[in-house]
């Protein structure tokens, strides 16, 4: 049977907020090859937008970790530091000023999402917060409707019916984002949070519908098909970046969950479109 290869990542399933608000991906930008010979200008532009970027995936991490530990302090100096970093943007700018703080929340919902608590238990009365946060005029009103809809979601989150295992889930697969680039597997991690493979498989397959082992991959996947775009990385580099010791188990991963190999996905890349058999 014969499939079109989009350059998409896999949809997350079941998410049951997607008919509030579109889903964002920060890594699900559509892969461009870079030309050679641009205007240094052009070089200089593309750079700063690199570094505000990773400024902004920084931030996503810091305020999904800081909600997900529910500790008030901690949070306002986390709104605090967010709002130092984003200094660069004016403050009637609220186009820009959405963008990045609705980046941030969503960041924050996949991570608790992930961990497998109820959405609606935690969000409850800010369901519609991107329709919400239209209605402010400066960056600053945008600033702190975030850091209340932080609040009252970790006041949510130390609710008693959030149980500890949902705390299991959301540290392993925090784990597995901060870690997947190395070579790691359940047995060391088991060994770190003191509890055995087989019940942390047991809470992420309850929880998440996955396995720790597809829950790796799946990370690892991701990121190597970001660095499949940059042209100057081999195959044999890109899988020791995603963590894979051996690059014939890279291959092997990536054909199992694309259908197809990473040289292949490149040149799908590189192409126009062509067909894949899966």
């Amino acid at each position: 049977m014969q499939h079109s290869y989009r350059i998409m990542e896999k949809p997350v399933q079941n998410y049951s907020f997607s008919d509030v608000v579109p889903v964002y991906y920060h890594s699900s930008q559509s892969p461009r090859t870079v030309p050679q010979n641009r205007p240094n200008l052009t070089q200089k532009f593309e750079s700063s937008m690199s570094n505000e970027y990773a400024n902004v995936i920084e931030l996503e991490e810091r305020l999904s970790k800081t909600v997900m530990k529910c500790t008030a302090r901690k949070l306002r100096e986390t709104m605090d530091s967010i709002a130092i970093s984003l200094d660069y943007i004016q403050q009637a700018d609220t186009v820009a000023a959405r963008r990045v703080y609705l980046q941030l929340i969503h960041a924050m919902i996949r991570t608790i999402y992930k961990s497998g608590i109820s959405l609606h238990e935690v969000l409850r009365n800010h369901a519609d917060y991107h329709a919400d946060i239209e209605q402010f005029q400066t960056k600053q009103e945008i600033h702190e409707f975030v850091e209340q809809l932080c609040i009252s979601i970790c006041s949510n989150l130390a609710d008693p019916r959030i149980d500890k295992y949902h705390r299991i889930v959301w540290e392993v697969t925090s784990y597995i984002d901060e870690h997947f680039n190395q070579d790691f597997g359940l047995g060391q991690l088991s060994e770190r949070m003191n509890c055995s493979s087989t019940y942390i498989n047991r809470l992420l397959k309850q929880h998440t519908g996955s396995t720790f082992y597809n829950l790796l991959t799946e990370k690892r996947i991701i990121h190597s098909k970001q660095l499949l775009s940059m042209n100057d990385l081999t195959i044999n580099r890109i899988s020791e970046e995603v963590g894979y010791n051996n690059v014939h188990s890279f291959i092997r991963a990536f054909k199992r969950s694309e259908g197809i190999t990473p040289g292949q996905f490149r040149e799908f890349l590189m192409g126009d479109g062509m067909e894949f058999e899966c």
